[in-house]
């Protein structure tokens, strides 16, 4: 009885917001527009097919197979170079026209240096996605439009292992425990101590501590993309984009050894690792110019990224080369 009185009790007057269910509220209606549900292994939800909505005052269109772009070329140009990319909010361009986004600037780049070459962008990035739903993306839905080179846009966050943000928590089925404040409260109790321990209360570092949990399962997630795509003969490329905020100089960042760790293991598993930090520090501009929030590049931001990959591209011609002859 007392913990049923101490549970109305906290709810009603001082409720947790840690992993609590979300109500499909209105002014929500967003994220059911553009995302759905997955039937894909491994997902719980993906971007909509045929999309034509807007989002943060830009236009979201997707083609019919459930990407940010134009439809694929039927019949495939036997010259052209598929490029398939994976990520999270920062790779699908969040609050970005979609010529903006630093995948659609890069395969520009590319198709003004390379005219001879047709170049077919894959936008598989969907906001919210970890490594682990970007492997589940790359066997059942990528891999099987058979691109020549991937690119893995990996942020600092990819290694959550909770659905907290608010997309996730949109269409994640919750845990019985999960409707009880209390329990809640000692779920956050016990994620507030695991931070501090395995990463001083950073939660960049908590992420990235190598006998985590978050971290052990990012890498696992890696070390199947690269089995897959090994087997298919696929490029890969990885790519880590810094945190914007809340700094105001370049010379203040302090998760170099994170992006070090990172690219590190992309090495090992055999892909091309390019570490964006040092093009976004010597593009003369500071953060607070190059971001729309903490986690997100602005226009400006975008297009350095998407000049800087292209540009590393074209030092690696190897990466430009077909998977198959055609």
């Amino acid at each position: 009885m007392l913990l049923a009185a101490a549970e109305l009790v906290l709810a009603h007057y001082s409720p947790c917001y840690f992993q609590r269910p979300q109500e499909r509220l209105p002014g929500q209606e967003w994220k059911s527009l553009i995302h759905g549900a997955s039937n894909t292994p491994g997902l719980e939800y993906e971007l909509r097919p045929n999309v034509d909505s807007t989002d943060r005052g830009v236009s979201i269109r997707t083609n019919s197979l459930g990407m940010r772009g134009p439809e694929l070329a039927v019949p495939r140009d036997p010259r052209s170079l598929r490029i398939g990319v994976l990520g999270d909010s920062v790779a699908f361009g969040i609050g970005l026209p979609y010529e903006s986004t630093w995948s659609r600037v890069c395969v520009d780049e590319l198709g003004r240096a390379l005219p001879a070459r047709p170049f077919e962008l894959l936008n598989c990035a969907v906001s919210g996605y970890s490594s682990r739903d970007e492997a589940c993306v790359l066997e059942s839905k990528l891999l099987p439009l058979d691109p020549d080179l991937v690119i893995v846009g990996y942020f600092l966050n990819d290694p959550e292992p909770l659905p907290l943000q608010p997309l996730q928590n949109y269409f994640h089925e919750p845990a019985w425990w999960q409707h009880f404040d209390l329990l809640r409260r000692i779920a956050q109790a016990r994620r507030t101590r695991e931070v501090a321990h395995l990463g001083g209360g950073d939660l960049w570092r908590f992420y990235h501590a190598p006998q985590g949990e978050p971290w052990k399962g990012t890498r696992a997630a890696l070390e199947r993309m690269a089995g897959l795509a090994r087997a298919r003969g696929v490029h890969v490329m990885l790519i880590v984009t810094p945190v914007f905020a809340p700094l105001e100089h370049w010379s203040e960042y302090p998760y170099e050894s994170i992006h070090a760790q990172v690219t590190g293991l992309a090495r090992e598993l055999g892909w091309h690792a390019f570490d964006l930090f040092p093009a976004l520090r010597d593009s003369g501009l500071e953060p607070p110019e190059l971001r729309l929030d903490e986690s997100h590049p602005n226009v400006a931001g975008s297009e350095i990224i998407g000049r800087a990959v292209a540009s590393e591209l074209r030092a690696h011609p190897q990466l430009l080369e077909p998977a198959h002859p055609r």
